[in-house]
């Protein structure tokens, strides 16, 4: 039976700009059942990780992040790399590769590099987390809102 997350995804794939209750229809012809808050809360753990995008309120529609580069995300392996310069670890080339397809490094790809970078330089040997530099990344970006 195909992952719910794989399943949606593919469902993006062929009709982006979709809300859940059509997404939910689209799985049921598939064969995935799922329920509609199931579907919401892979959906929403899946725009925190930057692999889809959310646009309008009442009803939200979903679709596939950009596959381009944008000015607007880092790299996984620059990730990692900061990561390492910063905390002095040696990691394995399998270790690297298994963090890049990782979720915090997938939800920090949503960054810029100097977001990355600022937020990081903020960070104590304390507070030095993965979920610590995302914390510090989003109040960074936080602050650069202007409205």
């Amino acid at each position: 039976m195909m992952d719910l997350g794989d399943a949606l995804l593919e469902a993006l794939a062929e009709h982006p700009a979709s809300p859940a209750r059509r997404l939910a229809g689209l799985l049921r012809d598939a064969g995935v059942h799922a329920t509609k808050s199931e579907i919401n809360a892979v959906l929403y753990r899946a725009q925190e990780a930057g692999t889809v995008v959310r646009e309008g309120e009442a009803p939200p529609v979903w679709s596939l992040a950009s596959d381009g580069p944008s000015s607007h995300t880092t790299a996984p392996e620059r990730i990692i790399e900061q990561w390492l310069d910063r905390t002095g670890e040696h990691w394995s080339d399998a270790q690297v590769s298994a963090a890049a397809e990782g979720p915090h490094v997938a939800a920090l790809t949503a960054f810029t590099g100097e977001e990355l970078t600022e937020a990081l330089d903020g960070l104590d040997a304390g507070s030095l987390t993965w979920d610590g530099w995302f914390a510090a990344a989003v109040a960074v970006r936080s602050r650069s809102i202007r409205v």
